[in-house]
């Protein structure tokens, strides 16, 4: 694994957060498995530090009340670590020692996430570098999905949508599935494929809706219908129900968005729970 250049930044400490919840109104209503979406809450975060720079970021935070609550523990992190050094990695092991009894998980890991994030952003603008090469990477295109829309809606509105997705250039769509039955799963499955050119790829996400012989019922029928993954079709912690799965299917199980920090993965990982994984950054 390559290291980063830089670990911290000399002369420039942590003062103070600003943090401020909104609701941001969705282009598309978002109907999945487990809620209709039709707003965002975001929390955005401006980390300042005592040289003039200010290292930023912003998390999806599901409720508006959990916007609320993660900002409260970020609050009190940062109350902790003033006056220190902007250095993302000695900060995370400090931090996650503090909040150990407590439990470093949902608003406090997403609350240290959040924090993470603007220091690493700040520490890249201390150097005059971009991210990517402070952490021992490069700046390149890379391939990404819209998935902004596609939810549970008919299958000529699932078609005509697709195409709306596609406008700005992205070679791949995700569509949510978990529809009452199989049959409607697979048109709407059918409509998107249909409609869409052959290059574009089109994962599926069942947002953790089914049971384990369900999945494997839907998974293998879905196998011929050029979809790209399937997406945590079960509670996503399962991973001795999704390494079951993993194994029977003949196309890739995709889990991870709901992983509570990198041990969770490498957990995962050792079940052979997956084909593919999705880290969140938000934990």
């Amino acid at each position: 694994m390559t290291k980063p250049i830089a670990t911290s930044a000399d002369g420039l400490h942590v003062r103070a957060v600003e943090t401020r919840g909104v609701m941001v109104p969705l282009n598309f209503t978002l109907g999945t498995s487990a809620a209709i979406v039709t707003e965002a809450p975001l929390l955005l975060i401006d980390l300042v530090t005592d040289g003039g720079v200010t290292g930023r970021a912003y998390l999806f935070c599901y409720r508006p009340c959990g916007a609320a609550a993660i900002a409260a523990i970020l609050h009190e992190a940062v109350d902790m670590i003033a006056g220190h050094t902007v250095a993302p990695v000695d900060t995370y092991e400090l931090l996650n020692q503090r909040y150990k009894l407590f439990g470093v998980t949902g608003a406090a890991r997403m609350a240290l996430s959040a924090l993470d994030i603007a220091l690493w952003d700040a520490l890249a603008i201390a150097h005059g570098r971009p991210l990517a090469e402070i952490l021992g990477g490069e700046a390149k295109p890379h391939r990404a999905y819209n998935s902004c829309g596609l939810g549970l809606m008919g299958p000529d509105d699932l078609a005509d949508e697709a195409d709306i997705l596609l406008e700005r250039g992205f070679g791949a769509v995700k569509l949510r599935l978990g529809y009452a039955t199989l049959e409607e799963d697979i048109a709407a499955a059918r409509a998107v494929r249909n409609r869409v050119a052959d290059d574009i790829v089109i994962p599926c996400d069942y947002n953790q809706a089914l049971t384990f012989d369900e999945a494997l019922r839907r998974g293998r029928a879905l196998q011929g219908e050029g979809l790209y993954w399937l997406e945590e079709p079960m509670r996503h912690d399962d991973y001795r129900a999704y390494a079951r799965l993993a194994a029977e299917l003949d196309w890739p199980v995709q889990i991870g968005e709901n992983f509570n920090g990198p041990e969770a993965m490498d957990e995962a990982l050792a079940a052979r729970a997956c084909d593919l994984v999705m880290p969140d950054i938000d934990r």
